[in-house]
């Protein structure tokens, strides 16, 4: 049993610094709960990298992606970081053509993110008061939190 524990903390420990993301953003991201996300071919950290230098297909690929559980919280995080690169106005022009069901998504998303960032910038906000218009974009007002 200690055998196996032992594995899979090493694998852990290397999965975690073996990306080349986390160099790129302000936290460490834990990139085995991303490592299985593939879209158009790229990776979830080719992706991230793309959008880290403004590329408007890996921004808006990231922002449809609908994680899960506590990777939802790190993804957001990672929005955030790009929206704080890229500027708020860009970003609202790229995630404008999103479904209903996306912009819905992408809320819950970004909420999640402000609840884990350490971005001094964003920590401890709320998105009604730091990103009022991408809240308006979202159309947030058609429903609550508990739908």
């Amino acid at each position: 049993m200690r055998k196996y524990f032992l594995i899979l903390m090493v694998s852990f420990l290397y999965s975690c610094h073996s990306d080349n993301c986390s160099k790129n953003l302000s936290f460490e991201l834990d990139y085995h709960l991303f490592e299985d996300i593939k879209i158009n071919g790229k990776t979830y950290c080719e992706l991230v990298n793309g959008a880290l230098k403004g590329d408007k297909d890996s921004i808006l690929d990231l922002s449809k992606i609908s994680i899960g559980d506590f990777g939802s919280y790190q993804h957001g995080a990672v929005l955030i970081e790009i929206i704080d690169i890229v500027t708020i106005d860009k970003y609202l022009i790229i995630v404008s053509s999103l479904s209903e069901k996306e912009k819905k998504q992408l809320y819950y998303t970004i909420w999640a993110g402000l609840e884990f960032t350490s971005n001094p910038k964003y920590e401890g906000k709320h998105i009604e008061t730091i990103f009022p218009e991408l809240k308006e974009l979202l159309g947030t007002d058609k429903w609550d939190r508990k739908s």
